[in-house]
């Protein structure tokens, strides 16, 4: 998408030369590959540029202060559960991680766990 972006801006810009073009593309393709091999080299710099995986529900308890620390809420990961496993509260949630990608795994507690958590007889 950013490639696509400045390929249209040399286009569009008064500046209509294919080298300005050529230079930024091959710019952002250079920085995308260099980063990418830094990930594959150490460990310490992966962790860095993609992050960690971060357990946001750990035995059915929120844990606030990492959700905070994220900027997301309780809605986003009851969301998740939903859209993945089609639970209707977070009563039904054993563990919810955020992962790397952005995404929320979400693991439902067990059936009978999950009757007696959510009032159910």
């Amino acid at each position: 998408m950013i490639i696509s972006e400045t390929t249209q801006q040399a286009v569009v810009d008064n500046d209509h030369s294919l080298t300005s073009g050529v230079v930024r593309n091959s710019t952002l393709v250079a920085a995308d590959i260099a980063l990418s091999l830094l990930n594959q080299w150490s460990a310490a710099a992966a962790q860095w540029i993609d992050g960690t995986p971060l357990i946001v529900i750990r035995e059915g308890r929120l844990l606030r202060d990492r959700l905070q620390c994220e900027r997301i809420d309780a809605d986003d990961i009851l969301e998740a559960a939903r859209a993945h496993l089609g639970l209707e509260s977070l009563d039904q949630v054993e563990t919810a991680v955020l992962e790397r990608s952005g995404n929320v795994s979400v693991i439902p507690k067990a059936s009978g766990e999950r009757t007696a958590a959510a009032g159910y007889a």
